[in-house]
């Protein structure tokens, strides 16, 4: 599978089966449910959602507040 890219070169990720087994390993029945687990707010979970890069603070937050490695996470942004 060819990595898509963005205009600046980046490889392009995909939030949304993060998101989704968060929500599906009960830590949230939705995104404001995510945020709260992770300590953001909801708008900022929600642009991710909507296709804004994940920022260092939410991949950290992420990891503070579950049991996912780094590596975990980075594998479900793909």
């Amino acid at each position: 599978m060819p990595i898509i890219r963005d205009k600046g070169g980046r490889p392009k990720l995909n939030p949304h089966r993060l998101l989704d087994y968060l929500i599906e390993k009960q830590w949230g029945k939705n995104d404001g449910d995510v945020a709260k687990l992770i300590g953001l707010s909801s708008g900022t979970v929600s642009k991710v959602r909507n296709g804004k890069t994940p920022t260092p603070e939410f991949i950290l937050a992420v990891y503070d507040a579950t049991d996912l490695t780094i590596e975990q996470i980075r594998e479900m942004l793909k």
